[in-house]
């Protein structure tokens, strides 16, 4: 997930704080363009690192006794997180162009809705509001126990749904907004 943040915060914000905006935008591409070839290395890279995570994973399966669980539910598991830390670079992403904001910032905005949603999701059900986990991300990659039940279609459908919709409105916004200094 904070690589997904970290990385969804140098998107725009870094090449914004630096100048470097202004001069990629004067060449002849749209900016939603820009947003979404961006977001596509984001999407890739976090498929490399979730690769790597479940190879690592699938190394030490049988000295850390989890043979009991298979590898296409460690898969499950490296898909669920794949998608959710594409979900929260997509709010970083989406955040930083329609704000303008330094990464920093947007990091730390991204961040804490992370939590947010990671507090919500755990503490929802303990003080009977279990409605609530519905709202969070987290619930959509965790909840239906992708390591234990395999690939949950439903909870990915909303986590790339949610990635496409926040991409939109930062697409939108970011298209609106002058980022003349």
């Amino acid at each position: 997930m904070c690589v997904g943040e970290a990385t969804g915060a140098r998107m725009i914000s870094a090449d914004e704080e630096s100048g470097y905006l202004d001069l990629l935008l004067a060449h002849p591409i749209s900016r939603t363009r820009l947003l979404l070839e961006r977001l596509a290395a984001l999407i890739v890279g976090a498929a490399l690192i979730a690769v790597v995570v479940l190879a690592g994973q699938l190394a030490v399966r049988g000295s850390a006794q989890l043979d009991s669980i298979s590898v296409a539910n460690f898969a499950a598991q490296a898909v669920h997180l794949t998608l959710l830390a594409i979900f929260f670079g997509a709010v970083a992403v989406a955040i930083g162009a329609a704000t303008g904001r330094s990464r920093a910032t947007v990091f730390g905005a991204t961040a804490g809705l992370g939590v947010l949603g990671y507090a919500v999701n755990g503490f929802a059900p303990q003080i009977g509001v279990e409605w609530l986990r519905y709202l969070t991300p987290m619930h959509y990659y965790i909840g239906g126990e992708p390591m234990e039940n395999g690939v949950q279609v439903f909870d990915a459908v909303i986590l790339v749904l949610l990635t496409v919709l926040v991409t939109a409105a930062g697409a939108q916004l970011f298209n609106r907004r002058d980022i003349a200094r």
